[in-house]
């Protein structure tokens, strides 16, 4: 009897790197280390107070929406007489979701998202401006990696975007 000839497992690369990384979690999946304030330590304060007024917007934005769809539905079952009014021939009840529903929907959903490019803007144009001021006062003094306690009042007594 012959011997057989040995297998080789053969991979694509892309494969290999898959298999490699088996055991990792993806690092987007990984939970944030925290600093004493409760922000991710590698997260700007500015950028967490961002997140945080655009999560702000949006759970308004959710009661709104709430409001509008369970109002409707509300006074479409308080005032059962709009089901049997017609207007050229189709129930006034269907008009009201039609006409009224959908415009309002449209509207809060532009109304959010112009609100929430108002706060990218601004955060955008103080992130500018910050980066400008530190570029042209290069004098400044040094100071410590953690600064003073009067260094980081006064940074969030100019800061808009911290809360």
């Amino acid at each position: 009897m012959t011997a057989s000839p040995r297998r080789v497992r053969i991979t694509s690369p892309q494969t290999r790197i898959a298999l490699s990384r088996r055991n990792q979690p993806a690092p987007h999946l990984l939970p944030h280390v925290l600093d004493g304030t409760g922000i991710a330590a590698e997260t700007d304060p500015a950028d967490h107070a961002l997140y945080l007024r655009q999560r702000r917007l949006a759970v308004r934005t959710l009661c709104v929406l709430g409001a509008v769809v369970f109002g409707l539905s509300g006074l479409l079952g308080a005032l059962p007489v709009l089901d049997r009014v017609s207007v050229l021939g189709i129930p006034a009840s269907w008009l009201l979701l039609m006409t009224a529903s959908y415009p309002l929907l449209l509207l809060i959903a532009l109304l959010h998202v112009r609100r929430a490019e108002q706060h990218e803007r601004a955060y955008a144009h103080h992130a500018h401006h910050a980066r400008h001021s530190r570029n042209v006062h290069h004098a400044r003094p040094a100071r410590s990696a953690a600064g003073s306690a009067d260094d980081l009042a006064a940074g969030a007594a100019e800061h808009p975007f911290l809360p």
